[in-house]
Parts: structure tokens; C-alpha cells; sequence
């Protein structure tokens, strides 16, 4: 991808990405980006698809303890899709618009499902390095803050006790609930690599 339609792509994001919520801002689409770049340099893709679905993968981005984002990810992919049909025809083939829609449409963490493509599984591990590592715990806290969650459990912080985690009830158990199963979700040797040192500074912590 040549770098003057890529600054075009960021600047669309920059416009589009709100900025009520730290955790998912354009500073965050943006970090994906690099790690969208850097896997796809390993592991091959589309960086054509790869890049404005890494921008507006988080699009469409309510609160995670709503209603609506339970259908945040498909309103995202439909987002992509109506950008580059709309104002990108000339560059992108139906088939690229559809991968794009279909990839951010199936990157939720929540939802758990299977990318068949490897720019979906690119998308996703890149998606999911972002949950783990130092600026993640910041994230989390940060996302916790706008589901105005507790901090933790005042009688089981780390859910040690037989406590299942309620990640949507007290921030600290998004750490076992979601942070330590990272690894297990990603899909490239690339990203499983960079991984375990992130997934050891979330544990020290």
C-alpha cells in the first residue's frame, strides 16, 4: 500500500473514531495498525484489507456492558464496507470490500469466532496482542471506568476462591476472564511469539 493512501485511511479514521473512550481511540486503532503491519510482513495477507479494517475495526464502539455491543462488531464491518464501496470503489474489488466486512465483523474477543482467512486471523491476533502487555492493564482500567465497573471483589480480588470472574461486575477480573486467555485465542506463530513476554507483564502485575 503506497503511504499517501494510507494517510488518507488514517485521516478518515481520525474523523470516524470517537474519543469518549480511551481504550478503543484512535491512538489504539493505530497501535493495531503497527501490529497488523508487522505480522502481515511474516505471515502474508492483504495489507490492501488489512489496513482500513485495522483503522475501523472498533467503528461502531458502545460501551461493552450495553445492548448495543453485542452487535458492535457487525455495524464496524458494515461501516468498512460502506467506506470503501462509497468512497474507495475505484480501489477495491466487491471481493476485498466483502473480506473487509467479514473480518471486522468476526474480530470480537466476546464472540469467539473462528476467522478463516489469515487477514481475519491477522486482525484478530493483532486485536488481541493489544489486550495483553503494559499499555493493556492501562486499557483495561481505562475501559472499566467508562462501564463505571468496582475496581475489584472486596472478599476475592483475584477470584482464588472458587469465584467465578464476572469481568462486567469488577474490573480485576477482567484479568482472568479475559487477559490470561489471550494466547490461547491467537492464531499466527508471529503473534504467539510476541505474546509471551506481554502475557508475563500482565501476570507481574
Amino acid at each position: 500500500m503506497d503511504i499517501a493512501f494510507k494517510k488518507l485511511l488514517i485521516n478518515d479514521a481520525r474523523e470516524i473514531i470517537g474519543k469518549d473512550d480511551p481504550s478503543h481511540d484512535i491512538l489504539h486503532s493505530l497501535r493495531v495498525l503497527k501490529l497488523v503491519e508487522y505480522l502481515q510482513e511474516r505471515e502474508g495477507g492483504d495489507l490492501e484489507v488489512l489496513v482500513p479494517s485495522a483503522l475501523l475495526h472498533d467503528a461502531v464502539n458502545p460501551p461493552k456492558n450495553t445492548p448495543k455491543a453485542q452487535v458492535a462488531s457487525e455495524l464496524s464491518g458494515e461501516f468498512v464496507a460502506n467506506l470503501l464501496r462509497e468512497k474507495y470503489a475505484d480501489r477495491y474489488t466487491p471481493v476485498q470490500i466483502d473480506l473487509a466486512k467479514q473480518i471486522v465483523a468476526d474480530c470480537s474477543f466476546s464472540k469467539a469466532r473462528e476467522q478463516k482467512s489469515l487477514e481475519g486471523k491477522i486482525l484478530q491476533d493483532a486485536d488481541l496482542l493489544e489486550s495483553i502487555g503494559a499499555i493493556a492493564v492501562m486499557r483495561t482500567f481505562c475501559s472499566a471506568g467508562t462501564m463505571k465497573l468496582r475496581l475489584y471483589h472486596a472478599d476475592d480480588p483475584f477470584a482464588q476462591n472458587g469465584r467465578e470472574p464476572k469481568p462486567f461486575d469488577n474490573a480485576l477480573d477482567l484479568f482472568p476472564a479475559r487477559l490470561f486467555r489471550v494466547k490461547e485465542r491467537l492464531h499466527t506463530d508471529t503473534a504467539k511469539e510476541l505474546a509471551i513476554s506481554r502475557i508475563l507483564f500482565v501476570k507481574e502485575f
